[in-house]
């Protein structure tokens, strides 16, 4: 019979860090949190809807909204890239 080690005991060290991973250990955090520039876009995208569904005009709406949402996502990400 042959001596495999069971998955468990092959698991658990991996993903407890105690293992290097790809030659790597896990790092315990991030350097830096990175900001999130997609919220905008959902929210443009909503808020656009619905104030161009207000004027009868709720696809316009909606692209607008989303135009706006893309631009600030886009600022912030120039803005966290530094």
């Amino acid at each position: 019979m042959v001596n495999t080690p069971s998955v468990i005991s092959v698991i658990v060290p991996l993903a407890c860090g105690a293992i290097p991973w790809q030659g790597k250990r896990m790092s315990d955090s991030p350097s830096r949190t990175p900001a999130a520039g997609g919220f905008l876009i959902a929210i443009g995208a909503m808020i656009g809807a619905f104030g161009g569904a207000f004027f009868g005009e709720s696809t316009r709406g909606l692209f607008v909204g989303t135009g706006i949402g893309i631009v600030l996502a886009i600022l912030i990400w120039l803005r966290d890239r530094r």
